[in-house]
């Protein structure tokens, strides 16, 4: 099937390509080659109508293409926590497994493109991020119960990091740019919660964070395009109090590992 297919479409396909390019060239080597007259009757060649040369003769001319090495980006990140922020917080069983935050236009990102003369890396850069996401007890719960007693808990994440990224096709002449990139830094925020009791509190938490990242830029134009990319990330954060008694201390330790999926769009300039 495979040499049928070839046989009867590829071939024929690059047969009339050459075709073309035979009769688009040809008219152009009878030009270049044409002789004239001068005015002692004597036949001489004729200045190519194709030149190539700069000012100078000798040098060819170098085409300009303006090539743009900032770019921001913003878009919508899905964030899958591998265990339940909400439940390592409460110690509430209604959170398990409860539905993760998304960030939507409330994240910017920046990058400094640097092209190189690798063959297999032909562009890096580097820049940093900036993530909000907010949740809530109601958009968190995921359960079948139309009514369930716990506690209400509002929370404010925010993530910035410095990352570095690796380009595997031309960041800038390529319609499709695969990447990778690893990135460093902060996690902080806070929750504001109330007890089943009635007892009110409020919760600060910071702490790191790394991550990687593999994904792919599409470039619509010479300054935007799209990126889809999936993030890798380990966090740890420490809260400033303990309300729900979670640990022997008066701090909580949470774990915020999780999985990122990101659409979003980008401007150079």
């Amino acid at each position: 099937m495979r040499q049928t297919f070839l046989t009867a479409h590829i071939f024929p396909c690059y047969f009339i390509l050459a075709c073309i390019l035979w009769a688009g060239i040809l008219p152009v080597s009878v030009l270049q080659s044409q002789v004239y007259v001068d005015d002692n009757a004597v036949y001489v060649d004729a200045p190519s109508i194709n030149n190539q040369n700069g000012p100078n003769g000798n040098e060819p001319v170098q085409k300009s293409s303006k090539k743009y090495y900032e770019q921001l980006s913003m878009g919508q990140f899905n964030y899958g926590y591998i265990e339940s922020v909400y439940s390592q917080f409460s110690g509430n069983s209604i959170f398990e497994g409860g539905n993760s935050p998304t960030a939507l236009f409330t994240n910017i990102t920046w990058n400094h493109i640097i092209p190189l003369e690798f063959k297999y890396i032909p562009g890096i850069s580097v820049g940093g991020d900036f993530l909000h996401f907010n949740s809530n007890s109601e958009s968190v719960y995921n359960g079948s119960d139309d009514v369930v007693t716990g506690p209400s808990i509002d929370m404010l994440l925010y993530m910035s990091s410095f990352m570095v990224k690796a380009f595997f096709m031309d960041p800038f002449d390529e319609f499709l740019q695969p990447y990778f990139s690893v990135g460093w830094g902060i996690i902080f925020g806070e929750f504001d919660s109330t007890k089943v009791g009635g007892d009110k509190s409020s919760s600060s938490f910071t702490g790191g964070i790394t991550h990687r990242s593999i994904g792919i830029q599409i470039k619509l134009s010479d300054q935007a395009g799209m990126i889809m990319e999936t993030r890798t990330q380990t966090a740890r954060a420490r809260t400033s109090n303990d309300p729900f008694n979670q640990s022997s201390g008066s701090t909580v330790d949470l774990v915020f590992d999780g999985i990122m999926i990101g659409l979003s769009g980008f401007y150079r300039f």
